[in-house]
C-alpha cells in the first residue's frame, strides 16, 4: 500500500516530458498492466520523482482504485484536471475514479470534457459506451424524479428485461 499521498506531498514537474520511469508507469497504465504501472508509480513516488500532471491523474485513480483511498485519488485527479483540464487522458482519469463511487453524473461530465477536447479518444469514447445513454423519461413533461415517470420508468425497464 502506497504512503498517504497528497498534491502538496508530490513534487510537480511544470513539463508535460516524464522521466523514463514515469514513461514506464504511463505505459504500463495506457495498455491496463494497472499493478505494474502502480508499482511503477509507486517507486516514483518513493524516489521522490517530479510527477507530470498526468502520471498523478493515474496515481490518484490507482491509489483510489488499488488502496481504497478515494478522496485522496480523486484530489489528485481533479488537481490534475485542473492543471490539464485540455488532455482527454487526465479527463478519463477523472472520469474512472468518479465511477469507483458510482458518480456516474460527474463521471459523464469528465468524459463530456474529454470527447470536446479529443472527439476521437478512444478511451473516452469506450469508456462513454460502456456506461450507456439515458432513456427519455416516460413522460417528458414530468421530471425524472416525478414518481410517475419513475413508475413507468421501472416498468419498461421490466418489460425490457
Amino acid at each position: 500500500m502506497m504512503p498517504r499521498v497528497t498534491p502538496e506531498h508530490l513534487p510537480d514537474s511544470s513539463e508535460d516530458r516524464p522521466t523514463t520511469a514515469l514513461q514506464e508507469a504511463l505505459a504500463h497504465c495506457r495498455r491496463g498492466s494497472w499493478s505494474e504501472g502502480y508499482r511503477a508509480l509507486n517507486r516514483a513516488v518513493e524516489s521522490g520523482e517530479a510527477m507530470t500532471p498526468l502520471a498523478r491523474s493515474y496515481l490518484g485513480y490507482l491509489v483510489a482504485a488499488r488502496d481504497g483511498r478515494f478522496w485522496e485519488g480523486l484530489d489528485l485527479c481533479r488537481q490534475a484536471a485542473e492543471e490539464r483540464f485540455f488532455q482527454p487522458e487526465v479527463q478519463v482519469n477523472l472520469a474512472r475514479t468518479y465511477l469507483l463511487r458510482e458518480r456516474r453524473h460527474e463521471a459523464v461530465a469528465a468524459l463530456s470534457r474529454a470527447l470536446e477536447i479529443d472527439p476521437g479518444f478512444g478511451p473516452a469514447i469506450r469508456l462513454r459506451q460502456r456506461l450507456g445513454t439515458r432513456s427519455r423519461p416516460s413522460i417528458p413533461f414530468l421530471g425524472r424524479s416525478n414518481p410517475i415517470n419513475h413508475l413507468f420508468g421501472r416498468l419498461r425497464a421490466a418489460l425490457r428485461a
